[in-house]
């Protein structure tokens, strides 16, 4: 785990190239506090922040040179197969690190590379022989790479901080996506909140050369083709059994200490099962503990953690403790993001025991259906009469079933009844919306940009894991796993999205899956490990006492952040603190996390103008 950077010239040598690769470098520091390198020539800079997990040898610092200074690599994430892969590559290795295989496979395969790597990854490779450059980043898009571009220069980053710190990039507020940002509290690829910068799609590479930039695409998330309907069911579990322990035991790989959040609900608990069967030595594990206890899953994290025999460690935090994380942390969001606290503070702790990497349970839920939204978007399948019911009929008894209560519940089913068609485009929205389209109308004085389209090209549930992977996984939780994980020099590492494993589940039949009980067949493929008690107990999740925080002891804060979007003429802060004042009120249909998004969002803005 690492930051990389790199600046590339369309027409000529680069000036202050070395300079600004520097300070790209220094705002990423915490990415890769271990060591740090700068690479040179012509027309291309690159430079590297090392976080050291696997050969942690200064002879593995990068960027990495390969055959003869032909290649030269920077690199973030791990390679999980590496050492199978170097058994099938011949070629002169010099480490003992999985970035090297990087090299041997590109050299062997050229962009074909990225089909062989099992792992997490956003890399590129100079090729100094052929003077072009190639950029990948791994299937899911569990690393970020931003870039820049603006036919003169070719700027790229592990985060946009990096890419602004280069001084060569004017900073514009990407106000086409604001609508999309208030109603889903994150902004979908390709697009950022900066106009001029990108996201790397998932599962996509770049080739740049003085002749332009060429863009491909070489794995989809999507149902697999396989037929899997003539499987046994008992079959089915044990292929997936066998999957998940296997993507367990290539994340276990790593020469220094690590350990596995804890929180002892179904994920985490498999997590840490799975991983005590593999090691030879107590697993550490972490979990937060409150006062509160309504808050606090501590009881069941103690008894997994004695069930395994772990070196358990419960981090015992006041509502001081958070509240004092918050803004440091806040600040650490180089994407804004209205989660990502919970992680920061995990982690940040976590790394205080010398951890320098973590198995999370992050992405059971959505491949395995353990969401409320997957047996009711399953229902809604059910009735798809509905759509031959005049939607002015449909509208009225929207309009009757709002007046009739104050539960902000009931918008979603009257934004599903007026749904335009009874599709996944239409209705599937809905189910991760924060703010409706009509309120947000009222914040904007602009009007609402939708140019998001969603997969719908398999069973209702299948369709269900590939948006959620798709939209709220890889654009929220892993965005922010990514961020407030690396805030702390901490690398985290998510079995459940192994693409082998999501490529086997995608390909399984909604019968196995129908969600009578959340996650169902991921429980009953681990019947020894997930006993009932586990699974019975009340999810809970990992959260903060957020509304009384914001009428509280945020209050203030709060309002400083929501004042910062009275500078943009495209916010209506009158409709902004109308919001605010019925929260204050207890109005039953505004959410603490629809004030939260917005403040966020003002923060943001606030920490980025002083870059200007």
């Amino acid at each position: 785990m690492c930051g990389i950077n790199g600046i590339f010239s369309f027409k000529s040598a680069l000036a202050d190239a070395y300079k600004s690769i520097t300070k790209m470098n220094d705002s990423i520091a915490h990415r890769g506090p271990d060591s740090e390198g700068i690479f040179e020539k012509d027309n291309i800079i690159l430079g590297h922040r090392r976080l050291s997990i696997i050969d942690i040898s200064t002879i593995s610092n990068q960027p990495l040179f390969g055959l003869e200074n032909r290649y030269v690599l920077v690199f973030n994430g791990e390679i999980y197969n590496y050492k199978e892969l170097k058994t099938k590559i011949n070629f002169p290795y010099k480490t003992n690190s999985d970035s090297e295989i990087i090299i041997a496979a590109y050299h062997k395969w050229g962009y074909e590379c990225v089909n062989h790597f099992n792992g997490m990854f956003a890399f590129a490779i100079w090729d100094n022989l052929e003077k072009k450059l190639f950029i990948a980043r791994d299937r899911v898009g569990i690393k970020p790479l931003y870039f820049y571009n603006d036919n003169d220069l070719f700027i790229f980053s592990s985060q946009i901080k990096g890419i602004l710190s280069s001084e060569k990039v004017d900073i514009k507020l990407n106000t086409k996506q604001l609508s999309n940002f208030l109603k889903f509290q994150t902004i979908y690829t390709p697009d950022t909140i900066l106009e001029n910068i990108n996201l790397l799609e998932a599962g996509s590479t770049l080739t740049i050369n003085k002749s332009g930039i060429k863009k491909n695409k070489y794995w989809e998330l999507n149902s697999s083709s396989n037929n899997l309907s003539t499987q046994k069911y008992t079959e089915i579990t044990t292929n997936i059994r066998d999957l998940l322990t296997n993507a367990v035991e290539k994340r276990m790989v790593a020469d220094v200490p690590f350990g596995a959040f804890l929180s002892g609900g179904i994920d985490s608990s498999l997590m840490v099962a799975l991983m005590a069967q593999t090691s030879t030595q107590p697993i550490n594990t972490f979990n937060i503990n409150f006062a509160e206890k309504e808050y606090s899953e501590a009881k069941y994290a103690e008894k997994i953690a004695k069930k395994y025999n772990t070196n358990h460690h419960e981090i015992n935090l006041t509502p001081t403790d958070l509240l004092d994380d918050i803004e440091t942390a806040l600040n650490y969001m180089d994407s804004p993001s209205a989660d990502g606290i919970n992680t920061y503070v995990v982690s940040k702790h976590t790394r205080k025991h010398n951890i320098k990497m973590a198995i999370s349970g992050l992405g059971g839920d959505e491949l395995f259906a353990g969401y409320p939204q997957f047996k009711q978007m399953y229902a809604l399948n059910k009735i798809r009469f509905f759509d031959n019911i005049p939607i002015t009929i449909r509208s009225s008894i929207a309009r009757i079933i709002s007046k009739s209560t104050s539960k902000a519940e009931i918008e979603k089913i009257a934004n599903w009844l007026t749904s335009k068609k009874w599709d996944i485009n239409n209705l599937y929205p809905t189910f991760r919306q924060q703010l409706s389209d009509i309120e947000v109308e009222k914040l904007l004085n602009k009007p609402i940009i939708q140019n998001i389209s969603y997969f719908d090209k398999s069973t209702m549930l299948n369709n269900m894991s590939v948006n959620e992977i798709n939209t709220y996984l890889q654009h929220i939780l892993l965005r922010d796993s990514d961020q407030m994980s690396m805030a702390s020099s901490l690398e985290v590492r998510v079995p459940f999205m192994d693409h082998e494993l999501i490529e086997y589940v995608l390909s399984i039949p909604d019968k196995y899956k129908y969600p009578s009980k959340p996650k169902k067949l991921l429980i009953e493929s681990f019947p020894d490990i997930l006993t009932s008690e586990i699974v019975n107990r009340k999810k809970m999740g990992f959260v903060f006492p957020w509304n009384s925080w914001l009428k509280n002891d945020l209050f203030d804060f709060i309002e400083i952040n929501l004042k910062e979007l009275e500078n943009y003429p495209e916010f209506n802060i009158g409709e902004i603190n109308n919001l605010w004042q019925r929260f204050i009120n207890d109005d039953k249909r505004v959410y603490w996390t629809q004030i939260w998004g917005l403040v966020v969002l003002g923060h943001w803005l606030k920490n980025i103008n002083k870059r200007k």
